[in-house]
């Protein structure tokens, strides 16, 4: 009896210390388990969050390129296709140095006359993105319209490179059909995560598709779990999130890239090739900082095409405006690659010589003068007509750069009306250029 009363107290004794550790253990691997649980799904809210905001951040680019093409593309109807009449010729050309296909040029009634639209299409069985816009001419409004072929463009580049892990697949999606998909999907098996995201100012969408197991990992792995791995999970967890961080960092880069190339597009005339009155005048004020900054030289021209509206009344707008992107080529082929060209309005030019003093600018000016002498346009050329520039030079004396460009403009215009086909230099003080 006794022994059997030490027996149940000897077991008694045992199982407090086992239930306790027990316990204990489940306790903490019940902790363990909700805390990497929790993790986990934190986590993978996070990756997902993160693609998510990948794509709306691609969409948003898209939407950017998309309005900077409708803009860029009424901008040149405006310019070139707003006359009473275009032919079937001008059309051609003017498709032709826009790099376009198919183009269409339609009258409309003025209610969709400010329509502008893009859509994805194919060109001959390629993808190509299809564009209409509408412009006031002068016989009342009208729609132009053309296509790139897609590779023209940077949305494959977008696409392409929207994920840095392997398996995904993402679509461009035109709310009419047409679509553009990723290259660099693989067959995969298994459940996907998708997601998706409009794109501003058109009917598009991208969708994203992103295997599971590529997406999340090790969080969905066999060891989440085990409370011993919990450390080790983590530690694989931040890898994979410092991996898709610097993937989204270099991809990011990439986009950089790209909305820099955008913006080189969005500051080039569209007659000429040369940087835009904007652009050339970021580029005088950058040129003037860093002159200030080191103390340098630095000298302005601003250059006038001679008498250009004769060109205009004898050969016609079209020819005038040949005549003005052959000078423009001309002028810019005799620069050195540290100055700077620009349409500053008109069949006025700006040119900004960094670096030179007054001396070296009256050099440049002969370059000039001498280049376009001896590549005269074949449409002058033709009716006995000769391009000639009138000049006018200021050397930068510390001034700002709207004071600056004042003295090479009344240079320019002391220049004209001393008879034009010269150079004129600026005064180099306020009391001299009030005295010209």
């Amino acid at each position: 009896m006794a022994s059997g009363r030490r027996r149940t107290k000897a077991r008694w004794g045992l199982g407090p210390v086992t239930t306790l550790s027990l316990v204990a253990w489940l306790v903490a691997m019940g902790i363990a388990g909700w805390a990497l649980d929790a993790s986990q799904d934190n986590s993978r809210k996070q990756v997902a969050s993160r693609v998510e905001a990948r794509t709306r951040y691609a969409a948003s680019f898209v939407s950017i390129y998309a309005g900077d093409l409708l803009a860029r593309e009424r901008a040149a109807a405006q310019s070139l296709l707003a006359g009473q009449r275009v032919s079937p010729d001008q059309l051609r050309q003017v498709a032709s140095a826009l790099g376009l296909s198919d183009p269409a040029l339609v009258g409309s009634e003025r209610q969709v006359m400010r329509l502008s639209e893009v859509s994805l299409t194919k060109l001959r069985g390629a993808p190509a993105i299809r564009f209409a816009v509408g412009f006031e001419s002068g016989s009342g409004p009208r729609v132009f319209s053309g296509a790139y072929a897609m590779g023209q463009t940077v949305l494959p580049t977008v696409v392409d490179h929207l994920l840095s892990m392997s398996g995904w697949k993402a679509q461009l999606i035109d709310a009419r059909g047409g679509r553009l998909e990723s290259r660099r999907m693989g067959a995969h098996a298994g459940e996907l995560v998708r997601f998706s995201a409009p794109v501003a100012g058109t009917a598009w969408r991208i969708d994203v598709a992103v295997p599971a197991d590529q997406l999340y990992g090790f969080l969905n792995g066999a060891g989440r779990w085990l409370a011993w791995l919990a450390l080790g999970g983590l530690t694989v967890a931040g890898l994979a999130i410092i991996t898709l961080i610097a993937g989204l960092a270099r991809k990011r880069t990439q986009l950089t890239a790209l909305n820099a190339e955008l913006a080189r597009l969005a500051a080039v005339d569209p007659l000429t090739g040369l940087r835009n009155r904007r652009a050339i005048e970021e580029y005088l004020h950058d040129s003037l900082s860093a002159a200030r900054r080191h103390k340098l030289s630095l000298s302005l021209l601003v250059v006038d095409v001679d008498h250009f509206k004769n060109f205009n009344d004898r050969l016609g707008h079209r020819s005038g405006d040949v005549v003005l992107a052959h000078t423009a080529r001309v002028l810019n082929s005799a620069l050195r690659a540290e100055d700077a060209i620009g349409r500053w309005g008109g069949e006025e030019f700006l040119v900004v010589l960094p670096g030179t003093d007054e001396e070296g600018a009256l050099s440049a000016t002969e370059r000039l003068r001498a280049a376009l002498i001896a590549d005269q346009p074949d449409e002058a050329r033709a009716h006995g007509l000769a391009v000639t520039v009138t000049i006018g030079m200021a050397q930068w004396q510390g001034e700002g750069m709207d004071d600056l460009v004042t003295r090479a403009d009344r240079a320019l215009y002391l220049g004209k009306a001393g008879g034009r086909d010269t150079v004129e230099v600026a005064p180099s003080t306020p009391r001299l250029l009030e005295a010209g």
